[in-house]
């Protein structure tokens, strides 16, 4: 079985950042190709310098990677993604919260 380039594998962390709505196709090809000019990191930690992905994001999409590929998953990756995911929603809610307080301020209605 003949291994697959990295823009034509399901399983690659920049296609499944992609899936996922973080990067876009573009942006993921025009740092794939700064990427490999370079080479000297990890193609997930170039893309958290710069490509402004966070590195929960990085982390979720590596273990996404691992279920894909069929590789284990284990008890705590899968806690370490609820803490990720709990964060996340506690940050958006903080957002809603801060937009209804300027709403409050301004006086508009629901």
């Amino acid at each position: 079985m003949s291994k697959l380039s990295p823009e034509n594998d399901p399983t690659s962390i920049g296609n499944i950042l992609v899936d996922m709505g973080v990067i876009t196709q573009e942006k993921l090809q025009k740092l794939g190709d700064e990427f490999r000019a370079q080479r000297e990191e990890m193609f997930g930690q170039f893309l958290v310098r710069n490509a402004g992905i966070s590195q929960d994001q990085l982390e979720l999409a590596l273990i996404k990677q691992k279920q894909l590929r069929g590789e284990k998953v284990d008890m705590s990756m899968l806690l370490h993604v609820i803490n990720i995911s709990k964060k996340s929603h506690e940050r958006l809610l903080n957002k809603i919260d801060g937009f209804s307080a300027i709403v409050s301020k301004v006086g508009i209605k629901s």
